[in-house]
């Protein structure tokens, strides 16, 4: 069943022993996320910090920090199970997209559970602060290391509508506290949120925005879900939890949030008033990003449940490349929850995979059924053209027969299977923000970037005259030898 609130699933962490209450002071102001990441780096539990210094909430960290506690969350013993669930769904002899054919039969039943329902109150709006009771400093948000400029919300998930109506947008932007009723959200040039800002200067009017901290954990998954595309991220959640999400009006903007969130923040953006600069930023991958252009958000109300408890998110360097950050292992739990999705796009793709030390987006490994020459490389920039993937900067492709998981087979491939001058390839891409191997002083001065693929598969006619023949023993040798090895002395095959 799927978790109605943070709460609850905070208490199942708990009876599991995978929540630690940490009823000491902290502070919100780098300590608490130094804690924070030193327990994940030892694969510790979820924390509850309840005595966060100058505020009365509570703060909830590391939550979906584990493939584990993920799985938890979804309600599920491991991710294929998801995989299985969507594969079931989505069926790639149908013409229409995945989620129209959730309207067919068999899956007509579970359609009737998915799409968001409006309800007229909810738990998060048990109490309201408008206009010129709002204070952010209320809220315990975290500054997580030295260089960035004050808090930031981390683990927020941004809704937006276009000036037009229709789907509300929800991402998981960056968000820095400016002042008791101000923040600041980074966004990239071709994300939606700029062609909704775009939109509503042409309307002449504000663009309506609310941050959404908690509830159901199924949603900060689906936030974060890059194959969803034009779908209604909130129906998405409904098809990882595999029941409805309630949403409730806002209070001052024309937006639904969920219902049993935590915390909302609303407020509204001036297309026309300048952006202001934000940063530097610890990201996912461990490395600031230098400073960049923010919208200002003036904040006209916070909403929140009587006992509300804020979720944070602590961005960090990876440890030894074996432990992750949350915010990376959420990444890769959602690549591979959307590989049935990714393969409507591309359908000879076998299996995915974004590796922990490329920060869960910089590097990708894709193994694919490989029938044609240039193959490769047409799934590549297929891939690419996935906008949660474009800046993939580097793709690796291998044959079907490669554990993308295994990093010793794939590097063989590579060995085995690659002439650089013939097999790397190189694309423009429009800039990377998130890329910590630019170097620049302000992200605006970046113009582009690249994106380098590496084909590991097995060459074909029109790719190479000929390839190399892999040694192979003949059967009956391998038999004979088999029949013989006690008598060898060489103890028991296993």
């Amino acid at each position: 069943m799927p978790f109605s609130s943070l709460s609850e699933f905070l208490e199942d962490l708990e009876r599991s022993g995978d929540l630690l209450r940490i009823e000491a002071e902290v502070n919100p102001c780098l300590e608490a996320a130094e804690i924070a990441r030193r327990a994940n780096a030892k694969g510790g539990p979820a924390l509850l910090m309840g005595c966060v210094k100058g505020h009365d909430l509570p703060i909830a960290v590391n939550l979906l920090a584990t493939d584990d506690r993920i799985c938890r969350a979804l309600g599920v013993d491991r991710l294929d199970e998801i995989v299985e669930r969507i594969e079931q769904i989505v069926d790639p002899s149908e013409p229409e997209g995945w989620f129209e054919r959730l309207k067919t039969a068999p899956t007509r039943s579970l359609l009737g559970k998915l799409p968001p329902r409006s309800v007229k109150t909810g738990a998060v709006q048990q109490a309201v602060r408008l206009g010129g009771d709002v204070d952010l400093a209320r809220l315990p948000f975290l500054q997580s290391w030295p260089n960035e400029p004050g808090r930031a919300i981390m683990a927020g998930m941004f809704c937006s509508r276009g000036a037009d109506g229709g789907r509300e947008l929800v991402a998981a932007y960056p968000l820095e506290i400016l002042d008791r009723d101000r923040m600041a959200v980074r966004w990239d040039a071709h994300d939606e949120a700029e062609r909704i800002l775009k939109q509503c200067r042409n309307r002449g009017r504000a663009m309506s925005v609310a941050v959404v901290l908690g509830g159901d954990p199924v949603c900060m998954l689906a936030a974060r879900a890059w194959a969803v595309g034009s779908t209604d991220v909130w129906a998405f959640a409904g098809l990882l939890r595999e029941k409805s999400l309630d949403v409730v009006a806002c209070r001052s903007v024309d937006l639904h949030v969920p219902a049993d969130a935590e915390i909302v923040i609303e407020g509204t953006i001036n297309p026309d008033e300048p952006a202001i600069q934000s940063g530097p930023w610890c990201m996912a991958d461990g490395y600031y990003r230098p400073v960049c252009s923010g919208r200002v958000v003036h904040v006209t109300a916070v909403t929140q449940r009587a006992n509300a408890v804020c979720p944070v998110i602590v961005h960090g360097p990876l440890e030894g490349g074996a432990v992750a950050a949350e915010a990376v292992v959420i990444f890769r739990a959602m690549a591979k929850i959307q590989l049935p999705l990714l393969r409507q796009t591309v359908d000879e793709i076998v299996d995915f995979n974004m590796p922990a030390c490329g920060g869960g987006r910089h590097i990708a490994v894709v193994s694919i059924r490989k029938s044609y020459a240039g193959q490769a490389c047409r799934v590549a920039h297929a891939i690419w053209g996935v906008p949660g993937l474009m800046f993939s900067k580097v793709l690796i492709l291998v044959d079907e027969d490669v554990d993308i998981h295994n990093w010793n087979e794939v590097w063989a491939a590579v060995a085995s299977k690659v002439e650089p001058r013939r097999d790397v390839f190189f694309s423009e891409a429009p800039p990377n923000l998130d890329d910590p191997a630019i170097f620049v002083d302000r992200l605006d001065e970046m113009t582009s970037s690249s994106k380098m693929g590496i084909d590991a598969t097995s060459k074909m006619p029109g790719e190479s005259a000929k390839q190399a023949e892999l040694a192979r023993m003949t059967e009956d040798v391998i038999q004979a030898v088999s029949r013989r090895w006690v008598e060898l002395g060489l103890g028991h095959l296993d």
